[in-house]
């Protein structure tokens, strides 16, 4: 709870691994989870003095940009990782993130949607979905209805999908889409 001691010892850390991609990654995210966006960045910078393509900081990098609102660095940051490293999906998903900080929801979701067709998964899905939602529940539903049918073991999914279910309205399906998750997760 001393935040002011966590940043002083995380910048010592920072210091001390000037030369480590992976451990200053790992301080970053300290610094980032104590506040200290600022100091988190300069670890990040350093990170990628040494390794410039590490693809880990400078996603999370863009991430603490975003949170600063230094939308244009952000901007520029995420365009370097998507044209680096176009299949995968970490950039269009990121590229996404900061369409909806923008409020951007059509180019958030067009993102997303990219991401999630390069990069098939869970947490892709989810940031879709989420995406969608709002403005169109019964969609996201159903984006989500056929994630589950070909990874019926996905419980973070089939949650969304029967809360979604919960949330327009359909409750009978709701109750069943809860039954099915109850069986893979009884302890739930």
């Amino acid at each position: 709870g001393d935040g002011m001691s966590a940043r002083t010892s995380l910048s010592r850390a920072a210091t001390q691994a000037s030369r480590n991609p992976p451990m200053l990654l790992q301080i970053a995210l300290l610094q980032s989870s104590a506040g200290h966006l600022p100091g988190a960045a300069y670890t990040l910078e350093k990170a990628l003095v040494e390794r410039p393509d590490f693809l880990p900081a400078q996603a999370l990098l863009a991430e603490i940009e975003m949170r600063q609102a230094q939308w244009d660095k952000a901007e520029q940051r995420v365009r370097q990782i998507i044209a680096s490293h176009p299949k995968m999906g970490v950039g269009y998903g990121l590229l996404g993130d900061l369409a909806a900080a923008r409020g951007q929801r059509v180019a958030a979701v067009e993102s997303y949607r990219r991401a999630h067709q390069i990069e098939q998964s869970s947490a892709s899905l989810m940031r879709l979905y989420k995406a969608i939602a709002p403005n169109d529940g019964p969609a996201a539903v159903q984006l989500a209805d056929q994630w589950v049918k070909s990874h019926p073991q996905d419980t973070v999914v089939r949650r969304a999908v029967a809360d979604g279910h919960a949330r327009i309205g359909n409750l009978a399906t709701a109750r069943t889409a809860y039954v099915a998750l109850l069986n893979i997760t009884p302890d739930d």
